[in-house]
């Protein structure tokens, strides 16, 4: 988490505004942070129950899932 609150900062970032996502208790601390976690199905029961909302997995279209809450098109 401290990696994102630098990075936001030095691009004059709102930290407050980060999306996360992730798949295993490493990224924990990331998906802690968030203001909204994110976590594809395929991942690890912490990571899984930490996760504001679960996406599938990338091999079944879950970028694209992830495209449409950011509020972009998937094509």
């Amino acid at each position: 988490w401290a990696g994102v609150l630098a990075f936001c900062d030095h691009w004059g970032l709102d930290s407050d505004r980060v999306l996360a996502i992730g798949d295993a208790d490493n990224d924990m601390e990331l998906l802690e942070g968030a203001s909204v976690s994110l976590a594809v199905s395929d991942a690890t029961a912490s990571a899984l129950e930490r996760a504001d909302r679960v996406v599938p997995p990338a091999r079944e279209g879950g970028w694209a899932e992830l495209l449409e809450l950011v509020g972009l098109p998937d094509s």
